[in-house]
């Protein structure tokens, strides 16, 4: 009796295990007929697919497809357990404790401003101001102060700054203390729209300020953008509307070629009045964009992934 009761305790262990198994396994949810001017890249940020799981579904071993050509496009649920949420909670619970006590931070190897902000839970423009960093390039090594009981930030168009107890002491008592001293205990000013100019050179200054963004289908703020949320919101930083997808954002401007392309105007593949994907120009035939799921915002150059026409917005 008691082997028979261990042997159903295991198959129904055994069949537990493949239910969550089955949960999380890939289906194939539709189909695309290929149509002209259609990509790999197209076709896996249409239907929010990687373009690995495009190929693995269709069994293509590169990157060329036809026109006509019919693919499977796979759709993939994600399973989230509670111990997994727990420990995310409980992790994120004491980087916000770490960034409380921490002062300075030094660089590691993939480090970016972007990632150290995000760490600590500051802003860039608050690194950027405690360290004096006139653009986000770091070295590894470096040692950056922690504007962590320093932040500003912008709500509604508002500039706000929290400041620690200690801090507050500080710029509110009267002492000998240094110029230098002085400046540091004050909260950093975040960059007021009204006050910083539409430059080619400031557009993609700020815009390389999110390097290392993760994409996010659909996104428009630092937690992770898509192609065209990205650049909705650099530009919108400097007061210019530029639209929220690719298709107004391809109108926003005058069209150019690739070739007479300058820092600060758009990059656009597919043809114009269909355009899919977008990037800003950093001048050179170099361009900062959020490519598609699973990467990051990232430069890139005409050479290797060539614009299929240009749009200058200034």
């Amino acid at each position: 009796m008691t082997k028979n009761r261990k042997l159903m305790s295991a198959l129904t262990a055994l069949s537990a295990s493949v239910a969550l198994l089955t949960t999380g396994t890939s289906a194939l949810a539709a189909s695309h007929k290929v149509v002209k001017n259609d990509s790999l890249w197209a076709i896996s940020k249409k239907y929010g697919v990687s373009i690995s799981s495009l190929k693995k579904a269709n069994s293509l071993s590169g990157n060329t497809i036809y026109v006509g050509q019919t693919l499977k496009i796979p759709s993939s649920s994600k399973t989230t357990s509670f111990k997994s949420t727990t420990k995310t909670s409980s992790k994120t619970a004491a980087v916000k404790a770490k960034a409380t006590s921490s002062t300075t931070y030094k660089v590691a190897k993939g480090d970016t401003l972007w990632s150290i902000a995000k760490k600590y839970g500051v802003s860039v423009s608050a690194l950027q101001k405690a360290n004096n960093l006139s653009s986000s390039l770091i070295y590894i090594g470096q040692s950056l102060k922690l504007a962590s009981s320093l932040t500003s930030y912008t709500t509604n168009g508002v500039t706000k700054s929290t400041t620690t107890s200690s801090t507050t002491k500080s710029t509110t008592t009267k002492s000998s203390t240094s110029t230098s001293k002085t400046a540091v205990s004050q909260a950093p000013t975040s960059i007021k729209r009204s006050s910083t100019t539409a430059s080619s050179a400031n557009i993609t200054a700020y815009a390389l300020t999110f390097l290392g963004v993760p994409y996010v289908w659909g996104g428009t703020t630092p937690s992770g953008f898509d192609c065209s949320g990205y650049v909705q919101y650099v530009y919108s930083h400097f007061g210019i509307n530029v639209g929220r997808t690719t298709y107004t954002q391809q109108y926003a401007g005058t069209k150019i070629s690739v070739a007479s392309a300058q820092a600060g105007d758009l990059y656009f593949w597919g043809s114009y009045g269909s355009a899919y994907h977008v990037a800003i120009a950093l001048g050179g035939g170099q361009y900062v964009m959020a490519p598609a799921p699973g990467q990051v915002v990232k430069t890139g150059n005409v050479s290797s992934y060539t614009p299929s026409f240009a749009v200058r917005v200034l």
